[in-house]
């Protein structure tokens, strides 16, 4: 028997991957230089902090909630990736001046 504390894998955020892409596009258009030192999983919780979750128990809901998150918030994924990618720059900023970590 399951407990609300075990983790179960019977919902996923259709979100989640629409930042990873945006945010892997976007570092590709950076110099290579500047892009290699940006934590991408940082950048990643950053931009998904400031959106709106679109979870799905299944596949076809799954794929559906993508499908309207391409359509009506493709403007708002682009600007959270780069407000995560900034942040994870000024986060690595932080760490090699010895500066505490950033809110």
């Amino acid at each position: 028997m399951n407990s609300i504390h075990e983790p179960v894998s019977l919902y996923r955020n259709a979100m989640e991957t629409l930042v990873i892409e945006e945010i892997e596009r976007q570092l590709q258009s950076l110099p290579e230089n500047l892009a290699g030192t940006i934590n991408p999983t940082e950048a990643t919780a950053y931009a998904l902090n400031r959106l709106p979750p679109l979870y799905a128990t299944t596949s076809e809901g799954y794929f559906w909630q993508q499908k309207r998150a391409k359509e009506t918030l493709k403007d708002l994924i682009s600007k959270a990736a780069s407000w995560g990618i900034k942040a994870a720059q000024r986060e690595r900023k932080s760490r090699s001046n010895g500066g505490a970590i950033a809110n």
